[in-house]
């Protein structure tokens, strides 16, 4: 256990206390990530890895003393352990990043909720993905086959994450046209029952924020905080796959068919009819110039 003033320092190991108050400061005691990861406590792990309590030791130092570090380990120490315990013990505000949608899940559904359960330390916990994860509601009208609208729309309506992931089988050819990409936000008639506007809602008043590296990296663009909102510590896994992502945030491309998604977004917010075809032509023409430049 430590000490939760940041000026003490003050640490005990876990159950060697029966006065949960700091004998240095007088302050709250707080669990270490130690007293889970090698003392036993809540049976977190089975059997205590010296890799992983020297990674949880070592993250919990960097966030109480709100420094920078790169950790690398191999295989099988039990790297998410090493940092999720110390983000739960520190009670800031934390946004975890990965590469793959998968880790990502496992983080979110499986690591968290059984660490929250055997640590008994309770904690908001969200997950949230760029806008091509989630199905739009409105733009479910575009789908031209009623059939296949009408039987996307009883899965959307009963879907409590409208995420690609909750999808029961292979998603449908026309789920590009119908992802929450250039989202109206509150104007639209389904933002009260939009899963994608309800996520980043969600994601405001979260502890712990589980994301992926491409929406990480625009939060960063346009302002720490700006998707999130402010929060004290990053953690970055699978930090080797990280340059594309960014790469992407940080560049524009242009492409010829990217005036579909303008004409989609002007058609949205019912301002297509005349300008589609003026766009769509003039759209044209630059890109027929570009190879003379």
């Amino acid at each position: 256990m430590h000490c939760k003033s940041p000026d003490c320092g003050f640490r005990v190991p876990w159950g060697t206390m029966a006065d949960p108050h700091c004998m240095m400061c007088g302050s709250d005691l707080r669990y270490s990530a130690s007293d889970f990861l090698s003392l036993g406590r809540g049976d977190v792990v089975k059997v205590p890895r010296a890799g992983q309590v020297e990674m949880g030791t070592l993250v919990e130092d960097v966030i109480r003393d709100r420094q920078n570090a790169v950790i690398e380990g191999p295989v099988g120490i039990g790297k998410s352990f090493g940092y999720l315990i110390p983000a739960l013990t520190s009670g800031a505000r934390v946004v975890v990043t990965t590469a793959k949608k998968g880790l990502q899940q496992q983080l979110f559904s499986k690591d968290l909720p059984y660490l929250i359960e055997k640590t008994g330390i309770k904690a908001n916990v969200t997950v949230i993905k760029g806008a091509s994860n989630y199905a739009c509601r409105l733009k479910v009208f575009n789908v031209r086959d009623k059939d296949a609208r009408d039987d996307f729309k009883v899965w959307l309506n009963n879907s409590p994450t409208g995420d690609a992931s909750d999808y029961p089988s292979a998603l449908p050819p026309f789920w590009p046209a119908v992802t929450a990409e250039d989202c109206v936000g509150i104007e639209c008639k389904f933002a009260k029952d939009c899963a994608f506007y309800k996520n980043k809602k969600a994601a405001a008043s979260a502890q712990i924020i589980v994301a992926n590296h491409y929406i990480t990296a625009y939060d960063l663009r346009f302002g720490a905080g700006s998707i999130f909102k402010p929060y004290d510590v990053l953690i970055i896994d699978e930090a080797h796959q990280v340059d594309s992502s960014f790469r992407g945030a940080y560049s524009s491309e242009v492409k010829s068919t990217t005036h579909q998604r303008l004409i989609r977004a002007l058609d949205t917010l019912g301002m297509g009819g005349e300008y589609d075809h003026i766009l769509e032509q003039n759209w044209k023409d630059m890109f027929r110039r570009l190879p003379s430049v």
